[in-house]
């Protein structure tokens, strides 16, 4: 009879690049945009987002987090949501984050009364594609 006991090794959190989202993501207004983060460690990591810098607001319910925190999900696409999207992976040995840009391309029409101007206004956002140099 063999008997194996694993000892409890504590594992800085990792991200797993090849079975997470690309770091560049683009999606159009009013689409859906899910943003994955493949995190492991022991502990297992507790993972929070920030976009540009800053906590995503959990009250905006555009903005879902799976309950492990691994996918955000964004609906209803806004040209404002543009921006860097960082995943933060901490449990008590280390933390480890990456970056994720999210270029949303379209045009969005906002209307006379959200902008209390009397007219409509037309927000555009037109990003040239980026050529790979070698």
């Amino acid at each position: 009879m063999t008997i194996c006991i694993l000892c409890c090794r504590s594992v800085p959190p990792q991200i797993h690049h090849r079975t997470s989202s690309p770091s560049h993501i683009e999606a159009r207004v009013s689409e859906t945009a899910v943003i994955k983060c493949h995190v492991t460690g022991i502990p297992v990591p507790t993972v929070r987002w920030l976009v540009n810098g800053r906590p995503i607001d959990r009250t905006d319910q555009r903005y879902y987090i799976r309950r492990d925190g691994a996918t955000l999900r964004i609906t209803d696409l806004r040209v404002a949501d543009t921006g860097q999207y960082t995943c933060v992976a901490s449990n008590s040995v280390g933390v480890a984050q990456t970056d994720f840009n999210l270029d949303v391309l379209g045009i969005e029409l906002t209307s006379a009364a959200q902008t209390g101007f009397g007219r409509s206004i037309i927000c555009m956002n037109f990003l040239p594609k980026m050529r790979k140099t070698h």
